[in-house]
């Protein structure tokens, strides 16, 4: 919807220039409120009540003030309650609603908001600021301290924290070193040592130089649930949530297209929001080589709802040439290599959709990684694995089972186990990468081995099966939507994520892990004993089981039947 940038108790020198730098993710309008106390840039991506809307948003007594990037999906829900609680509106806009929910609920008002968001509420007469973001982080917000700890500067992007030129640019060699071993900085801050972020689902209160973070919601912790309920049952559940969340997610005051890949996740989506808008917008990208296409099956997709779909052809050669563009856009390294291809992509879609519906988020929640995700199988047999160890030897026993890779000398944990199968570079590899005095400094990974030894013990008692599907959707899903809204917003369009809603995750919490990722027969899960999940994953199990059954329903038989198919990258 918009990006923004603030201040409180610190002036930032060229203001409106700051402002204006973020254009891009806002081109419709722009925004600014300053006076002794505090500054407010917005730029505007209109989307709902065109016409008003206009931010700052201030209370009819001015007491109050709001900047607000997203949507609110049950605004119109929130304003019928607060109209009959007295409230009168000037707008047909969902930032007045958040404005009044704020002031009516306080932070409760978290409790009754769905949407995506990040925002600014500003206490005139309290002098009190705070920052929030939604559940999950799909919209993002930055913020960093004044030298003096008296002020504070946010933004919806780090690039524009730094131009300000109030920004130490430190580095922290914490997160580069996390980088390097899951793509992403985990636990251990952002890249910039003085940037710090509104994590998901958190609140953050600023007011006279001390600030208070507490967390709203959190990703529900997994049940080891049993087989109460039934598969039909379970279906019949899902397809409501599914059905009612596509459907808040249209809310719009301008046409809603589609990101169309031909894969499972997005084809469901797409499809079930055609019951809902006619002559629907869908876009799918492909660069111009072989095996580099797979524009066949969104098309499938676009034929059976008559949609309008555009597959943007991508030059393989000019690869690398946007990823030093992108690189200056988002002043951090690239997290995954298709990055790239979304860039240009997004590029494309802004001349026809202001808003998209994007398919992130589904493998995450419903087992769409079976290498990582279903890797339980593989720890729970390393005790009897251990057991004929006794007898035959270790290393004969875990080259019998195909298990080399789960071979040690100690006892494997599962965080080694987790460290085996996700990270990218082991502390080894850093080793012979980094120099000896960032080695020094990292202390042995010492301060990312406590995030994650914290982790693991706030899920001990879960069953292994569900551990990695906890941990994908607590920290892997932060990595692309990081990146969605990036890539997206750098062309002043948005994407919607509608897997990426709390109704689907506690409905999900309470699932029995074969509902996610289930053997194809009893003679597979034999013949896994003898191998790892890297090796059989979606040839002896089947991942997303419950999301593929529920989408036949609705998508081709040969799309719902689809393996998991990366986005493909001219990278050989």
């Amino acid at each position: 919807m918009c990006g923004f940038i603030g201040t409180l108790n610190h002036r930032v020198n060229d203001f409106s220039l700051h402002v204006k730098n973020l254009s891009h993710r806002g081109p419709d309008e722009q925004g600014i409120f300053e006076d002794n106390h505090i500054q407010l840039g917005f730029r505007r991506l209109s989307i709902i009540d065109l016409q008003n809307g206009s931010q700052p948003f201030f209370s009819k007594d001015k007491k109050f003030a709001l900047i607000f990037n997203g949507e609110i999906y049950n605004y119109k829900y929130l304003r019928n309650i607060l109209q009959g609680k007295g409230v009168k509106f000037k707008t047909d806009s969902d930032t007045e609603v958040l404005l009044e929910s704020l002031i009516k609920w306080g932070k409760q008002a978290l409790q009754k908001i769905n949407g995506m968001f990040a925002f600014a509420f500003y206490d005139f007469n309290k002098q009190e600021l705070i920052l929030a973001r939604d559940r999950f982080g799909i919209k993002p917000l930055y913020y960093c301290t004044t030298k003096n700890g008296k002020g504070i500067i946010f933004s919806s992007e780090i690039k524009t924290l730094i131009k300000t030129g109030v920004v130490d640019k430190e580095i922290n060699l914490e997160a580069i070193s996390s980088y390097l071993s899951f793509r992403y900085s985990y636990g251990v801050g952002n890249f910039f040592k003085k940037i710090n972020k509104v994590e998901p689902g958190e609140i953050l209160i600023f007011k006279k130089g001390k600030i208070d973070k507490k967390k709203y919601w959190s990703i529900p912790l997994i049940k080891n649930t049993k087989d109460a309920i039934s598969e039909d049952k379970l279906l019949e559940e899902l397809e409501n949530i599914l059905i009612t969340v596509t459907k808040d997610h249209l809310e719009s005051d301008v046409p809603v297209g589609s990101l169309l890949s031909g894969g499972l996740d997005s084809s469901l989506i797409t499809s079930i929001m055609s019951n809902f808008q006619k002559k629907i917008n869908t876009y799918s990208a492909s660069f111009n080589k072989r095996y580099y296409d797979e524009n066949r099956y969104a098309l499938l997709v676009s034929k059976k709802i008559n949609s309008n779909h555009k597959n943007i052809t991508l030059d393989s050669k000019n690869y690398f040439l946007n990823l030093e563009k992108i690189i200056e856009h988002k002043y951090l390294p690239l997290n995954i290599p298709h990055e790239v291809a979304l860039y240009e992509l997004f590029g494309e879609i802004k001349s026809n959709n202001k808003v998209v519906i994007s398919g992130e988020g589904a493998d995450e929640m419903f087992g769409g990684y079976g290498r990582v995700q279903g890797s339980g199988f593989d720890f729970k047999k390393i005790k009897y694995l251990d057991y004929l160890s006794n007898i035959f030897g270790k290393k004969n026993t875990y080259n019998l089972f195909n298990t080399n890779k789960l071979f040690t000398d100690h006892k494997l944990t599962r965080k080694d186990h987790f460290y085996k199968i996700y990270n990218w570079f082991t502390i080894e590899q850093k080793q012979k990468i980094l120099s000896s005095n960032v080695i020094n400094k990292l202390n042995n990974d010492k301060k990312l081995e406590f995030f994650w030894d914290k982790q693991f013990d706030n899920i001990k008692l879960m069953d292994d099966n569900n551990k990695f599907m906890y941990l994908f959707q607590k920290f892997h899903l932060q990595c692309l939507l990081d990146r969605l809204d990036l890539m997206s917003m750098a062309h002043g369009v948005e994407a919607r994520v509608p897997f990426c809603d709390y109704r689907i995750t506690e409905f999900l919490s309470t699932v029995p892990y074969k509902y996610k990722i289930k053997w194809k027969s009893l003679f597979s899960k034999i013949n896994a004993i003898f191998s790892l999940s890297e090796n059989y994953s979606e040839k002896l199990n089947d991942s997303k089981y419950l999301l593929r059954k529920l989408s036949k329903k609705f998508v081709p038989e040969q799309i719902a039947n689809r393996d998991k198919v990366r986005f493909p990258v001219p990278l050989e």
